[in-house]
């Protein structure tokens, strides 16, 4: 799996703003993936396809930030575990995609 964006900058964030954007990523493998997202924030809400990806196809995970109840300026982790096995090792694999912001106040 490839990403167009593993980091994606929203540069300067007023407090109480919300930003929606897109990680758009490309199954690379020979099967089908199927996702499972979660955010290291509440502050992130997220939304990507249940249903499993073929080969060659694109995904998109729809991401909306609110920066409401920040107090600083971070980087925010988004943990997506493939529900598939790795074949090597026989564990679910992970990929670790990010954003950041300036917090303004």
């Amino acid at each position: 799996m490839t990403f167009e964006k593993e980091l994606i900058h929203l540069g300067k964030v007023k407090k109480g703003d919300s930003r929606t954007f897109d990680f758009v990523f490309t199954n690379t493998g020979i099967d089908p993936i199927t996702i499972d997202i979660m955010s290291s924030c509440d502050c992130t809400t997220l939304d990507w396809p249940r249903k499993p990806i073929k080969p060659g196809q694109k995904g998109i995970i729809h991401v909306t930030f609110d920066s409401t109840k920040k107090e600083i300026s971070e980087t925010i982790d988004v943990d997506m575990y493939l529900k598939n096995l790795d074949p090597k090792t026989g564990y679910r694999i992970l990929k670790i995609i990010n954003y950041d912001y300036e917090l303004i106040k």
